[in-house]
């Protein structure tokens, strides 16, 4: 958290850049928000109590943040700063965004309005920005790919299961086994697996879903507590990310 005068803000971090590099500091404390579940209620008339559905689902969660900005030293103008800032937030995905208040956990967001900046004088001024996220916050230790351990023995300390993006190297056929599942792949140099949305491919613009066989056609979770994984073919390496989660 950083100090400033008697007030106190936070930072954060969004596509690898931190918002004290634009001047920006985050009024302090920050807004909790909590997913909500996606559940349709429906009243019949003459029935005391709603019939609810549960769709199995959660909906993304809406973060607003506000703050205060000191134009920094290497910007003439304002102009030039509000473009930047909005080169910086505006994309066309999810990516990952962090609050130095929220230890060990970020989330994957995304900015789908642009951001708001209101000049107070020539050097300072305040702002908003609003996040669309995903309904779960993702443990710092699962974002990233890394090597599965010598032992195959993964255990997931969340309280739920998580879905993990997979990146293989060689040439041939590849079984990988998750909990008892075979998983088969023919690999010609790479594969990148994405998890959640169940795709295969070898780069963005080569798709690899027709050389693979996948359990209950669907890409391999991590239990809760201990999960097994074993692998055989003709392969140089394999690594993981295991996007540990939880409910937001």
């Amino acid at each position: 958290m950083v100090s400033n005068q008697s007030s106190k803000f936070a930072r954060m971090k969004f596509r690898t850049q931190s918002s004290l590099d634009f001047g920006i500091y985050l009024n302090w404390p920050l807004p909790y928000t909590f997913s909500q579940p996606d559940i349709t209620s429906t009243h019949l008339v003459g029935r005391s109590g709603d019939i609810l559905v549960d769709n199995h689902s959660r909906q993304n969660v809406t973060l607003t943040v506000n703050f205060f900005i000191k134009k920094p030293d290497r910007y003439s103008s304002w102009f030039a700063l509000k473009n930047d800032i909005a080169d910086w937030i505006m994309d066309n995905d999810y990516n990952f965004l962090s609050f130095d208040t929220q230890e060990n956990y970020v989330w994957s967001a995304i900015a789908i309005t642009p951001p708001t900046l209101t000049e107070t004088n020539e050097l300072t001024g305040t702002g908003t920005i609003t996040f669309n996220c995903k309904p779960f916050l993702y443990r710092n230790d699962g974002i990233d790919f890394q090597p599965l351990p010598p032992t195959g023995v993964v255990y997931n300390t969340e309280n739920m299961e998580a879905i993990p993006d997979w990146h293989i190297t060689g040439d041939g056929e590849f079984t990988l086994t998750v909990n008892g599942l075979e998983y088969v792949m023919e690999v010609d140099g790479e594969m990148f697996i994405d998890g959640e949305n169940c795709q295969a491919y070898k780069s963005p613009v080569e798709d690899r879903n027709g050389q693979v066989q996948f359990a209950n056609n669907d890409t391999p979770i991590l239990e809760m507590d201990k999960n097994i994984i074993t692998f055989s073919g003709n392969l140089n390496s394999i690594e993981y990310r295991p996007n540990w989660r939880r409910l937001a």
